[in-house]
């Protein structure tokens, strides 16, 4: 048998422990018998393996997986590649979303031409807040005090 750990076991390992961490902490929320019986043997089972593997591997390999399990950070699947040009979004959200990216980048804003965000917003259609001039270089620019004005109007009506 063999003394030494591999990569791909120490990977193992390590998901392993963080697996027995969850487990604790599903079983302190309210399941079935069943379920919670279920859990008990992976638990108990998965130990086992673990402590069986650390048995027979040498010093160094040890010491390689308490480092691994110390600093391990699960990786998640992306829902969606980076850059992927297709993105499901309800219309609702979308605008909500719009709204909070132009309450940061354009309130106030300079007005600084080639702006990224007025160029997004100006492909997906999304409608111009005030009625711009010739000072300003954006239409999507506002400042705070135009907002309150534009709230004043509404309760008018």
């Amino acid at each position: 048998m063999k003394s030494y750990i591999s990569t791909c076991e120490i990977t193992t390992l390590v998901s392993l422990a963080h697996l027995l961490e969850n487990i604790d902490e599903i079983l302190k929320k309210d399941i079935s018998k069943e379920e919670k019986t279920d859990l008990k043997y992976l638990r108990t089972y998965t130990k086992r393996y673990i402590h069986h593997a650390k048995e027979r591997i040498d010093k160094k390999s040890d010491d390689r997986l308490k480092v691994k399990v110390k600093n391990y950070v699960p990786k998640l699947e992306p829902v969606r590649k980076y850059g992927d040009p297709v993105f499901n979004l309800a219309q609702d959200d979308f605008y909500d979303l719009v709204e909070e990216v132009m309450a940061i980048k354009c309130c106030d804003c300079p007005g600084v031409l080639g702006c990224r965000t007025r160029e997004v917003l100006h492909d997906n259609f999304i409608p111009i807040l005030t009625v711009t001039d010739e000072s300003n270089p954006c239409e999507y620019m506002y400042k705070f005090t135009d907002l309150k004005e534009i709230a004043d109007d509404c309760k008018k009506m």
